[in-house]
């Protein structure tokens, strides 16, 4: 059965500033090309600061915790100082579209670019999927990735739709990607399951793949 995609220009144009915003980009990139990685579970903590004053305590906490690393946690405290995301952007809707952006120079850092899409829905016969945040394919390996910063953002629904694509395509593999660790993905995940049984819906959180921010930690994950 033949497999095509539609990009979502909708939503695409609606995180356009986002995903085209200077700083947010340069940070992306530290990550990706520069082996800052390690840095994350920080950087994940600048991203929850709403007042300028705050930046220079999570700063200290860099310090200390990487005495030999500061010119790396200067740089990550300097695109914040001069950013100051907090004063542009719903923060929500900032680090949602953060994980989006570096998940998708992730996945073209190690796959060529012309096999990586963002935005878009996937087309099985009559079948439609929601759109997902980005999608890799190639031959007969199709990948779809659906990002939550903070996994406490995924709703029953989310999954409910998720799932639905498997059973027009047994083969498609599903990625759900956080900035949580493991152990909170796992215990808020299980808040989903409403009146579902306990081994139904383990079978059903059991068809997703993870990458949590352990697997960001030690540098691409995907």
């Amino acid at each position: 059965m033949n497999i095509n995609f539609k990009s979502n220009p909708g939503i695409i144009k609606s995180k356009e500033d986002m995903f085209n915003d200077t700083y947010m980009n340069r940070l992306a990139d530290l990550i990706v090309e520069e082996e800052y990685s390690f840095l994350l579970p920080f950087i994940r903590g600048f991203f929850y600061i709403t007042n300028e004053n705050r930046y220079e305590k999570q700063y200290n906490m860099l310090k200390i915790r990487f005495p030999t690393e500061h010119s790396k946690c200067s740089m990550i405290h300097d695109i914040f100082i001069k950013w100051k995301p907090f004063e542009h952007y719903n923060m929500g809707e900032c680090r949602g579209t953060f994980l989006e952006l570096l998940t998708f120079k992730l996945l073209n850092n190690k796959y060529s670019e012309d096999n990586v899409l963002r935005e878009s829905r996937i087309i099985i016969g009559d079948y439609q999927s929601h759109t997902w945040d980005s999608i890799y394919y190639y031959k007969d390996i199709l990948n779809c990735y659906e990002c939550k910063f903070s996994i406490s953002h995924l709703k029953r629904g989310n999954l409910d739709n998720m799932i639905g694509i498997l059973k027009v395509n047994k083969n498609i593999s599903l990625f759900i990607v956080t900035l949580d660790l493991k152990e909170d993905l796992l215990n808020d995940i299980y808040l989903l399951r409403g009146n579902t049984g306990v081994d139904v819906f383990r079978e059903l959180i059991n068809k997703f793949n993870y990458v949590t921010l352990e697997d960001f930690i030690n540098g691409n994950p995907f």
